[in-house]
This record gives structure tokens, sequence and C-alpha cells, in this order.
């Protein structure tokens, strides 16, 4: 469960607190952002365009994500912001930057907003007389100090809704994932995947297609047949093109979560112990399925 734990932080991390450097220098009034990789942003989301050489960061929100490096957002700068001065664009729910995102519960919440993730059970059955079903179950809490403003409750409402749409947008977190980049590109409808090295991949195996490009941009596939050393065909034709360009790489998944869902959230207090400050809390309840091969199963 550990390994599951990982993954869903660095998920959370990769679309809570997404930080690109700008690549084109942006003008006083502008409003189309140049970055490297825009993937991990949404129409909507609320930002900062800062830089770590001068004290002076601004507010903006993106209005629109046209291809996989530029952003364009509303209201205009207020300044200009330049490559020289390390100016970079980060993500920030309700314009507030999430301290930490902590694997296991918190005894003492040092710095707010934080994010818990703790695993709370593990049940399995038989699926097969080879196979067993387990199903994970983990909370995930967000924490927010408490006080006498309505823009607390709403930020909190906002920030557990943001991780619901993340977990919903990512049925399948990469769990042991190895990452090939392709070696030519793969148009849409092509089954033929070009990779430096296909002898790690089995017949079978469940692999993952996706680039820089903003999503929903990927495809899940199984691997039908291992055609040489640097070709694989998979069992469906791709829905997006791949391009090397846009850094597109096929995923080798060992293990498939194949279900996963944000089932329910609550909303409450959470008195610190040892009298510190009262927070306001959203209980985010996250199950994973996975099916697992037991090829030493002998029946007697």
């Amino acid at each position: 469960m550990d390994k599951i734990q990982q993954s869903v932080r660095t998920l959370l991390m990769d679309h809570l607190a997404a930080i690109e450097p700008l690549t084109v220098n942006l003008s006083l009034g502008g409003t189309v952002v140049k970055v490297d990789n825009t993937s991990h942003y949404r129409i909507n989301d609320e930002i900062y365009l800062i830089s770590s050489s001068v004290g002076f960061a601004e507010t903006s929100i993106i209005k629109d994500i046209p291809d996989d490096k530029t952003i364009i957002i509303n209201p205009p700068s207020v300044r200009g912001w330049t490559v020289a001065e390390n100016a970079y664009v980060q993500k920030a729910v309700n314009h507030q930057f999430i301290k930490r995102i902590n694997i296991g519960d918190l005894k003492i919440i040092p710095s707010f907003p934080t994010i818990t993730i703790t695993a709370t059970s593990e049940s399995n059955e038989w699926y097969t007389l080879q196979r067993t079903m387990h199903d994970y179950k983990f909370n995930i809490r967000v924490y927010v100090l408490a006080d006498n403003f309505e823009r607390t409750n709403i930020f909190l409402i906002k920030l557990a809704e943001q991780i619901r749409e993340i977990l919903l947008d990512h049925i399948r977190p990469i769990v042991d994932g190895h990452s090939y980049p392709l070696t030519a590109d793969l148009p849409i409808g092509s089954t033929v995947v070009n990779v430096s090295d296909t002898s790690e991949f089995k017949v079978g195996g469940a692999v993952f297609l996706r680039d820089r490009n903003p999503a929903p941009h990927h495809d899940e596939a199984y691997v039908r047949k291992i055609l040489d050393g640097t070709t694989l065909a998979i069992h469906h034709a791709t829905q997006f093109d791949y391009l090397m360009s846009r850094n597109a790489e096929l995923i080798r998944v060992d293990r498939l979560l194949y279900d996963t869902r944000p089932e329910s959230i609550n909303y409450g207090y959470v008195q610190t112990p040892g009298g510190g400050p009262l927070m306001q809390a959203a209980d985010i309840s996250w199950f994973a399925k996975e099916m697992i091969t037991r090829q030493g199963n002998i029946l007697t």
C-alpha cells in the first residue's frame, strides 16, 4: 500500500502545486504565457506569476490552454516578467500555496494548508484459482486553519473538490511505472510503437501512452505482440497522436489499479492535540482495486 500512497502524493503534488518556468518574456499587459509543459494545469486554475529574484508576485487565472506550451491568463499581467529573472507560473488553489503533502496523519500540523494521505484498510478475496482481488482504502485529509471568515470555508471546499477532480481524472494512477521515450512520432490511429528497448515488455502487459499535450490526452492499452527489439504492437489504435517534440513516452506498468474513486467527502472541525489551533478539515475517502496473479498457487 505504501507505493500507492507515494503515487497519490506525487499525483497531487504535480497537479496542486504545478510550477513551470517561463520560456518567453511576458510583457506588461500580456496574456499569453509561454512555458515548457502545460499538462499539469487546467482552465480556471488560480495561479501566481512569481520570481525568486524579485520581491513581487501577482495573481491571475488560466482562461485557456491552446497547446502544450501556451497558457492564456486573465487579467493581463500588471508588470513584465522575464526569463532572465527566473520568472515562473505556480498553481495555487484560492491563491494559497500548499504547505505540505504528508504520508500518514500528523499529530501536530505545523503549517496550513496541509494534506495527509493515510492507509486505513485492505481486504482481498479469491477471484480465480490463481488471482486475488485486493481492495485498498485510504483517507485523504485536507487541513486549513479555522477562523471566522467565509473565505476559509470556501477555500476548504475548493481544495477538496480539486483533489476529487484530479483523482477522478487519474482513475489509474501509475504505480511502479517505467518510462520509455518514443523514438518515432506516433500518429492517431496507430498500433505500432517504437521505443529504444522492448526486452522488459511482456505480451498482455499494461502500458500507458502520454505526452505533454493538455488533458485529456492519453491512451491505456495492452501489449499485443513484441515485433522486435525496438518495436511492439498494442491491442487497439491510439485515440491521439504522440509526438517526440512533446516528450511522448510509453509507460510500462507492473501494477495496474483497475478501479479507483474518491467515493465521499466529509467536512468538519478538528482540534489539534495539546490545545493547538482549531482546524477545518475535509476527509476524502478514496479506494483502489488491484488484481494480483499468483503463479505459484497449486490446487491441492
